[in-house]
């Protein structure tokens, strides 16, 4: 999910992703593709959108749910939701969890938050889709490449950031802004963001319900700009030993 609140200095967005499912293109992914399981799926998963939640996704979306409501106390005044079954249960849960301490807020579905698409590889093995001679077309142009009828990472950035652009946008009065996303579209975000290499996507790890917070800041200097406040916070999980982690201040403008 991603929040985006106005505050500060002229006009701040908070950006909050939590991340419900990693599933890595390359076949080396924890997530599993029905979403949420924690683990391993020996098929590509792709989009997957009808894949519902595992007992441990709907767990960990619980677990987000209490943490927003017992710790965080985050008000939303707009939420927004991968049309995949499985992003849309964890928005579901999680916000029910939160109960009558938050606001009543419609949880709005956009179609450009959905994963990235493996076209003709979901729902193969991914031994017979991730050969040597894939792997190397992976390496040697991460930005382009793609499954057969699938997307490529440059395609799921461009459709990714337009929504997050338009989700936050400072103009239409949303302090607080949750999305709940995908892994890889994430990465693409993240990616964009500190204006890395493509293939720096592949080392950041996202785990399931992870929280990524972005700013977006408007001062008179740079009239928008995103600071990433977080990768990968979990919090919610620590008594399940999760890994958190903070990432130092960046702007991107």
């Amino acid at each position: 999910m991603m929040q985006t609140a106005v505050g500060g200095e002229a006009s701040a967005k908070e950006a909050r992703a939590y991340e419900e499912e990693e599933e890595e293109e390359e076949g080396r992914g924890d997530g599993d593709a029905g979403g949420g399981s924690g683990g391993r799926s020996d098929r590509v998963g792709g989009r997957s959108n009808e894949s519902p939640l595992t007992e441990l996704g709907e767990e960990q979306a619980r677990k987000l749910g209490e943490w927003l409501r017992d710790e965080d106390k985050t008000c939303f005044d707009a939420m927004f939701a991968s049309t995949a079954v499985r992003a849309k249960e964890t928005a579901r849960i999680a916000l029910q969890t939160v109960g009558e301490a938050h606001p009543e807020v419609p949880i709005r579905l956009d179609s450009r938050l959905v994963e990235m698409s493996q076209g003709e590889w979901t729902g193969k093995l991914r031994r017979e889709c991730y050969t040597a001679q894939a792997m190397d077309a992976i390496w040697e142009d991460p930005r382009n490449f793609k499954a057969p009828g699938g997307e490529s990472k440059q395609e799921l950035e461009t459709r990714i950031l337009e929504a997050l652009h338009e989700m936050t946008d400072p103009t239409l009065g949303c302090r607080t802004v949750a999305i709940f996303g995908h892994g890889i579209a994430f990465k693409c975000f993240l990616r964009w963001l500190n204006d890395g290499s493509w293939a720096s996507s592949h080392s950041v790890q996202l785990d399931n319900t992870g929280i990524i917070r972005v700013d977006r800041v408007a001062t008179h200097n740079q009239p928008d700009a995103w600071k990433l406040g977080s990768v990968n916070m979990q919090n919610h999980l620590a008594s399940a030993n999760s890994r958190s982690r903070r990432s130092p201040k960046k702007l991107r403008t």
